[in-house]
């Protein structure tokens, strides 16, 4: 729930807190979240010097990944998003040597520069002995927040009244949230997180055996031995109701203080759920007066009995499953007896058809679709990464960090290798022309054009594309070969710049990247960049850095 609002044009994060601070000068927050805005942190720091900021790992996370491709350094990606979570310093630190073993320069260098110095703001190593409440990593909620003043407040319409703004906020938003918060205070909602984590203890606290509990010469003191490592002790002090293990400062109870109490029940009495639960503050009021107390009526004799015997009949069923091996005999008389009941009120079929059981609410349209008819959804997002916010990775990548093999283009590796082969006494060198259009002698007057395109040029009727067989060479003198003309990151320009090859014409409505030719490099160097990212995709490889980069890419995937 929202505590306050800040509505204004031009005031600073400092006038905002400073008044907050001042209605409220008891009230000092023990943590703050931010997606390091340094103006935000700043101001935190000047109000309240106290108060501990901490990092929103989602916005940390999608800021990593913007420095390099995740879909080119998957294992580098998981080690990341591990590495944030890791609780122990020694494993923290040992889990950065084996980043810097994989990770490129460039990206090195960014955590160096400006993470590792701030390491207390985002690392789990320093978030332990935090209570359920305070376990939060993010600061999504306040995006959530907004999204639902967007859509569902202001209807998904552009607000341009300040009044309209607060009259949504005071007579719509703050009583929407009061009767939330009231559902949840009687019992609507479910249990709060406090009481969720606590039924979860006690149901794992049952898997420990008593084998695993010593009892110590000391009064009240306990040791337990850990489901996940043996070789590691919790102490138990039943007297101060603590325990040793990182889980206990979460609700202040744990599964080990639980099996303890399980297994020593003459000993000590289990706290129950329920003094856990919380009241609502006094200072939520009710808009009008509610009656709780109903009216006492009449009921029917015949409706009492009727409900007896149901909850008889629950009891009996919960019994059945937990204690199968019950007398034969009885169990047949009673079920003569219910089959002879059922006949005489002619209950036949079922009121409701067999329930099926489905996933919960998370990812699991296709499964709900089987069951209720519907049509999947067949909308695919290009870039499906949680941290990525819908956009690609590597947005501010360096050219290190594009791919996780670093190759040289294939066209000059091409020429590389020729000039090496080269015979010094032979003048001219010869290259094969697997992947270039070849041009017909054009007969007549070389400074006119009979098709209408410049001088000197071929005309474009004249392109013909060979097939990749028995394909003629390109002689090219050596006096030709100048360090400008075949440079090793442009080899389409050299080609262009020699031979005067006008682009292709490509005609975007009936463009499908699926059919383009990847070998076909004068084809490529006429997409613009929006249809070399459609054939990236189409063949899922990386689409990051200059166009070049990504044709140097696309003509090795037939090579």
């Amino acid at each position: 729930m929202p505590l306050v609002w800040m509505v204004s044009s031009n005031a600073t994060e400092v006038f905002f807190l400073k008044s907050i601070h001042n209605k409220n000068p008891l009230v000092v927050p023990k943590y703050f979240m931010s997606d390091k805005d340094h103006a935000q942190m700043n101001a935190i720091k000047s109000v309240h010097p106290k108060s501990t900021i901490l990092l929103c790992w989602w916005h940390v996370l999608h800021t990593w990944q913007q420095h390099f491709v995740v879909t080119a350094f998957p294992e580098l990606w998981k080690l990341l998003k591990d590495w944030v979570r890791i609780t122990d310093e020694g494993e923290f630190w040992k889990q950065w040597e084996e980043i810097k073993k994989i990770a490129p320069p460039s990206v090195l260098e960014y955590l160096k520069t400006y993470w590792l110095g701030e390491i207390k703001l985002w690392s789990a190593v320093y978030r332990s002995n935090h209570n359920i409440f305070q376990l939060c990593d993010t600061n999504m909620l306040v995006e959530a927040w907004h999204h639902v003043l967007k859509g569902t407040f202001m209807q998904g319409k552009q607000n341009r009244c300040l009044d309209q703004l607060i009259f949504v906020l005071v007579d719509q938003a703050i009583p929407h949230f009061i009767s939330k918060h009231r559902h949840q205070d009687f019992g609507f909602k479910g249990p709060d997180l406090e009481i969720k984590k606590r039924l979860e203890i006690e149901e794992r606290a049952k898997l420990i055996k008593c084998e695993d509990i010593t009892v110590t010469d000391e009064p009240d003191i306990y040791e337990v031995k850990s489901t996940s490592n043996p070789n590691l002790i919790y102490r138990i002090d039943l007297d101060a109701y603590d325990c040793s293990c990182l889980a206990f400062p979460t609700i202040c109870f744990c599964k080990h203080l639980g099996a303890v109490q399980i297994h020593f029940p003459e000993i000590h009495k289990m706290v129950p759920t329920s003094f856990l639960a919380i009241q609502a503050d006094d200072s939520i009021q009710p808009n009008g007066g509610i009656n709780l107390i109903q009216p006492e009526l009449s009921t029917p004799k015949s409706t009492i009995e009727m409900s007896n015997l149901i909850h008889k009949l629950s009891t009996l069923a919960i019994s059945l499953q937990s204690h199968p091996a019950l007398p034969t005999a009885s169990l047949t008389d009673f079920s003569q007896v219910v089959d002879n009941l059922i006949a005489e009120i002619g209950c036949i079929e079922k009121p409701l058809p067999h329930p099926k059981k489905l996933a919960p609410n998370q990812h699991s349209w296709t499964e709900t679709a089987t069951v209720m008819n519907a049509a999947v959804k067949s909308k695919r997002k290009k870039h499906t990464d949680p941290y990525g916010g819908g956009e690609r990775s590597g947005k501010r990548l360096r050219v290190d960090a594009s791919e996780s093999v670093i190759e040289k283009p294939a066209m000059s590796a091409m020429l590389e290798k020729e000039s090496e082969e080269m015979d010094p006494a032979n003048p001219e060198i010869a290259l094969p022309a697997p992947t270039f259009p070849i041009f017909p002698m054009i007969l007549g007057n070389p400074n006119t054009s009979s098709a209408g395109g410049a001088v000197g040029q071929p005309p474009l009727s004249a392109i013909v594309h060979q097939p990749n067989t028995n394909q003629p060479q390109i002689h090219i003198p050596k006096s030709s070969l100048l360090p400008s003309m075949f440079s090793l990151s442009t080899p389409v320009q050299a080609f262009t710049n020699c031979s005067q090859i006008p682009l292709r014409h490509v005609d975007l409505e009936t463009f499908n990247p699926a059919t383009v030719d990847t070998r076909d490099l004068v084809l490529l160097q006429s997409f613009k960049q929006k249809q070399l990212n459609d054939i990236c995709f189409h063949h899922q490889i990386s689409a990051g850095g200059k166009s070049q980069d990504v044709i140097d890419r696309l003509l090795r995937l037939r090579s």
